[in-house]
């Protein structure tokens, strides 16, 4: 048993000084790839839009202003684009208790601020109530994201002399994204 111990250990022993090192590489560049097309469909949309709330206001008040709670944002992939306006148009404020009473609104006007970049330009107090009006535009070839300055309401009441207390009025904003018609 220890003749065949010790063979064996020699042989290990004279094995390990046969033994070459070899190295792999350890590193390469390999690729990666990737072809960027317009989508065909969402390729040109109103992604956000404001909405105003008024809030709570005596009923003698004649005029009341709001800040919009977000900006207009624009995602416009068509590459080339012949420009875009967004028209607004303002309906009736009509009482939520079912009595169907109409606020007696005179003007509803909105101003928002130019985005950063310039790239669309704002409006100041242009009156949407019952009638669509151009509120933001931007010129041909305004590509990509676009997000406006920031958005305020001026709410202009005939005579509020007399109006219910303890009701609310709601009314529908139509925000409208129309091609083709930038400076």
């Amino acid at each position: 048993m220890k003749k065949i111990f010790v063979i064996s250990m020699m042989t290990l022993a004279f094995a390990g000084f046969g033994y070459q090192s070899v190295e792999a590489d350890t590193s390469g560049n390999g690729t990666a790839n990737i072809n960027v097309t317009a989508p065909s469909t969402d390729s040109f949309y109103l992604e956000t839009y404001p909405s105003f709330d008024f809030g709570t206001a005596k009923n003698n008040v004649k005029q009341l202003t709001a800040g919009g709670d977000k900006p207009y944002t624009v995602v416009d992939l068509r590459g080339g684009s012949s420009g875009y306006q967004i028209q607004v148009k303002v309906d009736d404020f009509i009482a939520a208790d079912g009595s169907n009473k109409t606020l007696p609104v005179t003007d509803f006007m909105i101003s928002i601020g130019d985005s950063t970049n310039t790239s669309i330009q704002g409006s100041s107090l242009i009156n949407v109530y019952n009638q669509n009006g151009t509120v933001l535009s931007a010129g041909v070839n305004t590509n990509g994201l676009s997000v406006s300055g920031g958005t305020s309401a001026k709410l202009d009441l005939k005579n509020a002399t007399g109006l219910a207390t303890g009701v609310q009025y709601n009314a529908t904003i139509t925000h409208s994204l129309v091609d083709g018609i930038g400076n």
